[in-house]
């Protein structure tokens, strides 16, 4: 994740961009979960689409995949960063000019 250059200004790559979008889906719903869970609200990420990886090509893909690399870390480590995900939600508060009370 570029956090500190999120539209990707200094060095744009259409596939980083789509990366960062999809880690982006995934921090906010565990983020989401982790603050507003205990007070009944959840998030899910999802990407509903075709995914061609080394992970398709051995018999998981598509949203069975996504959601195996939200539960195991194994399948997609970059998914586990709790301080990145506190990073971008302050981030996002910021860019939105909307604070949440936790």
């Amino acid at each position: 994740m570029h956090l500190d250059d999120v539209n990707l200004t200094k060095d744009y790559d259409p596939n980083v961009g789509y990366g960062n979008s999809k880690t982006a889906t995934i921090w906010m719903a565990k983020y989401i979960g982790r603050f507003y869970g205990p007070r009944g609200v959840h998030a899910t990420a999802i990407h509903p689409g075709g995914i061609f990886t080394a992970l398709f090509n051995c018999g998981v893909g598509g949203p069975a995949k996504d959601t195996m690399s939200i539960l195991d870390p194994g399948y997609a480590p970059h998914a586990f960063d709790e301080e990145g995900e506190n990073r971008l939600w302050e981030l996002s508060s910021k860019l939105s000019g909307i604070t949440v009370e936790i």
